[in-house]
């Protein structure tokens, strides 16, 4: 993803390394979080422990994106994708959802 951003805007090194820096953190929940914890998972004290570094992970992933959005706005928009187009399609989308529940 960030080679492909690269090539429709520029990508400023401190979002590059944003970027990178959520990867790594994506790769690593995915991969070998729960391994990595394992022990701590067995008390309640470790398992505050883990809520308190997954949140904190989160505020990465959110901060990311933000910085990702902020990056391709001025792209997608000359793609036709405004804002309120986005905002259109994603309440088509929402009640699609709710009626197919």
């Amino acid at each position: 993803m960030i080679r492909a951003l690269s090539e429709v805007t520029t990508v400023d090194p401190l979002m590059h390394q944003q970027l990178s820096d959520a990867l790594a953190k994506r790769n690593w929940l995915a991969h070998s979080y729960f391994r990595d914890r394992a022990e701590s998972f067995l008390s309640f004290s470790g398992r505050e422990s883990m809520l308190a570094e997954l949140e904190s992970i989160q505020e990465t992933f959110c901060s990311a994106d933000q910085a990702l959005e902020a990056a391709v706005k001025p792209a997608r928009e000359r793609a036709g994708l405004t804002d309120e187009a986005l905002a259109e399609n994603y309440e088509k989308l929402r009640a699609k959802i709710v009626d197919d529940l």
